[in-house]
């Protein structure tokens, strides 16, 4: 579906839809799915210099399994700077924009990627943090698909927005800013009893490579914390 500025629909259906690189509107495709949930990309007018197609799968096509395989697993293992939440796995898109000759093209100016997601999902305090993630076939590595503060959560419809001049694989992922000092960290909670099996400690606002010490009551280093740490 393609809709102008406003809302009003100005194609429809099943088939993929060529947009034409004279618009003179903001355009936005949806993703053909039943579900409520749907990835968006609105295109600024005159974005393109051809016209083209923009095709929103779910299922990767043009990147290997294998390299999405390697960069999860990085990512499990902390080496990309991101978080990813098994629940958030149904945000994975993947996004190609065709000419008419079924060339892939990129655009002009940078066009806006809307990806949904479940909030039940999420935690409250995960949720400001979610940034759409782009993976790099070069390296097999999810990367923060566009600086930090240029992503928008916006959680009364439940989507990230995030400009992109280029196309790839992306899904949703956390991904918490480094704070530039430790002025204003805050641990929660605080004091912690580490005797419960569940209990969890939360600390916002680190800076990067932060070494975290943890003291009992009486003052004695019960664990040291520092970049790379794995309990």
């Amino acid at each position: 579906r393609v809709t102008a500025a406003g809302g009003t629909v100005t194609s429809a259906g099943t088939f993929s839809v060529l947009l034409d690189e004279r618009a003179t509107q903001m355009l936005t495709v949806s993703e053909q799915t039943a579900s409520i949930r749907k990835a968006k990309v609105e295109v600024p007018p005159q974005s393109f210099s051809v016209p083209v197609v923009i095709d929103i799968g779910t299922t990767p096509v043009t990147v290997e399994g294998t390299k999405k395989t390697a960069a999860d697993a990085a990512a499990k293992a902390g080496g990309a700077g991101v978080i990813l939440l098994p629940d958030l796995d149904d945000t994975l898109r993947e996004i190609r924009v065709l000419d008419e000759a079924g060339n892939a093209t990129r655009p002009k100016a940078k066009v806006t990627l809307i990806i949904p997601y479940n909030a039940a999902a999420v935690k409250d305090y995960q949720a400001d943090a979610l940034r759409v993630l782009r993976l790099n076939p070069q390296t097999a590595a999810w990367e923060i698909a566009a600086p930090y503060g240029d992503q928008t959560v916006v959680r009364t419809d439940g989507v990230v927005r995030c400009p992109v001049s280029s196309f790839s694989v992306f899904r949703l992922g956390v991904a918490f800013a480094p704070a530039g000092s430790l002025d204003g960290v805050k641990v929660y909670p605080n004091p912690a009893d580490l005797s419960q099996a569940k209990q969890l400690v939360y600390w916002k606002d680190l800076t990067v490579n932060a070494t975290i010490e943890i003291f009992d009551a009486s003052g004695e280093l019960v664990v040291k914390m520092e970049p790379g740490y794995k309990p």
